[in-house]
């Protein structure tokens, strides 16, 4: 089973905490779930949970974030930023029957989040509420559960007798990391693979270019020398 990452993000830390304790408590999945008070830009805060939670899968935002200082977005635009980067991502919005009927943006972008929760309804409707969003959860990871690394290798493995162990071996850590976290050493490993594959592609490129030189060179020769033989020809055939 995969280990998915959910987040909840809410201004009010407290309210947050507790919906991720819910989740966490109630519901019989394998997965982390975590919260986070919004800061800064939308764009920058989707940045920072993408990176913090590489296999993160589902975002349960607050409509309204501007209980936080700095904050100048809403839960909608935090979604679009993160499905902007990984558009599967699963996105609800967790607000209050209220702003649910009067606010015009609720309707108006229901195409950018998946889901609406009322959080006055949350722990009546919990099963309901989780049940739907396994259900889209299901639909994102069924995609990335069958293209494994059997599949990408068969794509991506060459003859090269370096590079074929070391995409065997990217592979098994990406597949890894997709079902539980990586060891420190395990992550640096995986860094150190991909700088040694780009160094690959790039070495291949120049390779390639160079090649490509001495064929645009020898044909040029052959030529010459084509035309060299043709005038010791003409040459003899005067003699």
């Amino acid at each position: 089973m995969i280990s998915e990452s959910l987040v909840v993000i809410d201004d009010v830390e407290a309210e947050a905490e507790s919906t991720a304790d819910q989740i966490r408590y109630r519901h019989n999945r394998a997965r982390e779930v975590e919260f986070r008070v919004p800061s800064g830009t939308a764009q920058g805060m989707a940045t920072s949970l993408l990176r913090d939670f590489p296999t993160l899968v589902a975002a349960i935002v607050d409509f309204r974030l501007n209980g936080a200082a700095t904050v100048r977005y809403d839960g909608i635009d935090l979604l679009q930023a993160l499905k902007a980067v990984k558009p599967n991502l699963v996105g609800v919005i967790l607000t209050k029957r209220p702003i649910i009927d009067d606010e015009p943006r609720i309707k108006e972008d229901r195409h950018i989040y998946d889901l609406l929760w009322d959080k006055r309804e949350l722990a009546g409707q919990f099963p309901s509420y989780m049940q739907d969003l396994e259900n889209h959860i299901e639909c994102v990871t069924k995609d990335v559960i069958l293209t494994t690394s059997e599949d990408r290798l068969c794509v991506d493995q060459t003859e090269d007798e370096e590079q074929t162990p070391l995409l065997k071996r990217y592979h098994e850590l990406v597949d890894k990391q997709m079902c539980e976290s990586l060891s420190a050493l395990e992550k640096e490993e995986l860094d150190t693979i991909k700088r040694r594959l780009d160094e690959i592609d790039e070495s291949n490129e120049m390779l390639q270019q160079a090649e490509a030189h001495m064929d645009a060179r020898r044909r040029l020769f052959d030529e010459q020398l084509e035309k060299i033989s043709g005038q010791l020809k003409a040459l003899l055939e005067q003699i």
